[in-house]
């Protein structure tokens, strides 16, 4: 049976509300003493997944408290307050990397990203395609099938073109969305300075191209300046003067540009001689992960995982009886591999089958709002019901307890911190409290990914009390994320 061994860690945390130490009796073994204030000091611990033996706290730390399959804390007083908990979190990108020893071959593995797409989700994708390398390095000797799709989940939401409810997509979106921060860079007193993170982006772009067209690489700021603007301008042998005028599709490689990349990203297409070759198949999927923020701001991931395997656009198993192999995303999905899921998100999941009234002037804020009323949402439950139940019509054959593995990055769980609205105005404070609000962007909570997670116990992998979304670097989490996967793959 798996389960986790203590590794030695290094966690040096400043967290002390006063100057007082506390000398405690006892030592924490494998684990670092940390004293928050008087009366508080308790062991930390890293896990690393192994089939190996249990863990136990020391005697006089005997309260264990587990941050699913991260890290944990042994203390003498109970649970951490939940300040004390996102200080532990705040060190987890200086941890070491997880190295999963493992004693049988991996079985096979479909896993799906699902990615939000919609306007606030820039920096994030920005932090997700650094640290995609990372997360599939532990996973490379696994038969691998990846792909790719979006929270976007109205069929009728034309304003993002790629983006298509539930279904699997390999061509990057450089289109920034209606949030200025994903075009503009501003400096500390908030005024305009360049663009060039969304030059970057667009650089990123051009490099999925058939042929990499130089010109995207060299774009200056009246260049973007222009393409956005209202003003008469010029971007020379491009458009204005003589020419249309210049529009979004001036600065941003056409789309019939970009290589023919594949819906479905298997392991054996990169490999030579038994080896995966991890920088064509990232420099690849980076490609697919790259989706863009034009998508519908009321965020629906659970709905489009469960949609995204279903038989009516997988066809079937691929190779299995009775199969429409014109479906879009067949091939995806194998009858006898383990299926697992990451959620990217910085909002939380709205999933609901007409119980929401999403053209309200609260804008996304209704989602909020029903979570704290209870009424209106698609229960988490049901949702994963809803998946286990499309996955066995895809495969033909019954999901077994081991046969999904979840994982996620989002926002802590917050509460309202004002009334419940019908109506909102402009400039209107709504309640809705962050998660955590960096220069990397804002994030509000991802309640419903949380417990959706915990409906998979031991196979969900998630840091449900904090915020992992604002981490500045992704790539140690990822890293521990990817052998965490590699684990359930057996």
């Amino acid at each position: 049976m798996m389960s986790r061994n203590i590794v030695i860690i290094f966690l040096f945390l400043l967290m002390s509300c006063n100057d007082t130490q506390v000398v405690v009796d006892g030592d924490c073994g494998p684990g670092v003493k940390t004293t928050v204030e008087k009366g508080r000091t308790f062991c930390a611990y890293t896990w690393e997944i192994v089939i190996e033996t249990g863990f136990s706290c020391p005697s006089e730390f005997g309260s264990v408290q587990r941050f699913e399959p991260v890290f944990g804390v042994c203390s003498g007083f109970g649970a951490l307050k939940e300040i004390e908990i996102i200080h532990v979190f705040d060190e987890f990108q200086k941890l070491p990397r997880f190295k999963p020893v493992v004693n049988t071959p991996p079985k096979s593995l479909d896993l799906l990203f699902v990615v939000d797409n919609s306007g606030s989700m820039c920096q994030e994708q920005d932090r997700l395609l650094a640290a995609f390398e990372g997360f599939i390095t532990p996973l490379k000797d696994v038969d691998f099938h990846l792909g790719v799709t979006t929270t976007g989940m109205d069929p009728h939401y034309t304003f993002e073109p790629l983006g298509k409810p539930g279904l699997l997509q390999s061509s990057p979106q450089p289109v920034p969305g209606f949030d200025s921060t994903c075009l503009q860079d501003k400096d500390a007193s908030g005024k305009v300075d360049g663009y060039d993170s969304l030059k970057k982006r667009i650089a990123f772009a051009a490099s999925c191209m058939e042929t990499v067209d130089p010109y995207y690489l060299n774009l200056s700021d009246s260049d973007v300046e222009c393409a956005f603007g209202e003003s008469d301008c010029e971007i020379v042998n491009r458009c204005g003067g003589d020419k249309p005028k210049c529009r979004v599709a001036d600065i941003t490689p056409p789309p019939e540009s970009y290589r023919n990349l594949p819906k479905t990203f298997r392991a054996s297409d990169y490999q030579t001689d038994g080896e995966l070759n991890l920088s064509a198949l990232t420099a690849d999927f980076r490609c697919a992960l790259a989706v863009g923020t034009r998508g519908h701001g009321v965020e629906k991931g659970l709905s489009a995982a469960a949609l995204a395997v279903s038989k009516d656009v997988t066809g079937g198993a691929l190779n299995g009886a009775n199969v429409d192999v014109t479906k879009p995303n067949h091939g995806f999905i194998r009858k006898d591999s383990r299926f697992g899921v990451v959620f990217v998100t910085d909002e939380n999941d709205c999933s609901h089958d007409g119980g929401i009234d999403e053209t309200t002037s609260c804008g996304d804020s209704v989602c909020e709002y029903a979570i704290e009323s209870g009424q209106g949402l698609t229960p988490v439950t049901s949702l994963k019901d809803e998946l286990i139940k499309n996955l066995e019509a895809t495969k033909g054959r019954k999901i077994l307890p081991n046969d999904v593995v979840v994982g996620s990055i989002h926002g802590r769980p917050t509460a309202l911190s004002g009334p419940i609205r019908d109506t909102c105005q402009i400039d209107e404070p709504r309640g809705v409290v962050p998660a955590c609000a960096t220069t990397n962007g804002i994030a509000y909570s991802g309640s419903r990914y949380a417990d959706f997670l915990a409906e998979f116990d031991d196979f969900g992998y998630a840091l449900s009390n904090a915020s992992a979304i604002c981490l500045e670097d992704w790539t140690e989490y990822f890293i521990s994320m990817g052998a965490f996967f590699r684990s359930k793959s057996n």
